[in-house]
């Protein structure tokens, strides 16, 4: 006979994995939009902190270069959407 419990317990870590696996997914294809849409100088003064909630934080010392990725926010969200082939990103959150 089946566990129900066991079989409870291997669903939530493996949907916690996939989260895990997505997340870091996700702030890949940041990255990959971020060198794609910016140069150089841009890809080593902004970076992915997380996911959570459909909304991808980053982090920047540098508000002039936040303001350029908010000026792009939406093609770097669509990048990653299209990415992912799922709608998964719809903001992003900006720590200065």
């Amino acid at each position: 006979m089946i566990d129900v419990k066991s079989l409870i317990k291997k669903s939530i870590h493996r949907s916690k994995t996939n989260g895990k696996i997505k997340e870091a997914l996700i702030l890949s294809l940041f990255n990959q939009a971020i060198e794609k849409f910016f140069d150089d100088e841009i890809n080593e003064k902004v970076r992915p902190l997380y996911f959570k909630e459909d909304k991808l934080t980053i982090a920047s010392l540098s508000v002039s270069i936040v303001e350029g990725v908010k000026v792009k926010e939406s093609q770097i969200i669509d990048y990653i959407n299209e990415n992912l082939n799922e709608d998964l990103v719809k903001k992003i959150n900006y720590l200065t």
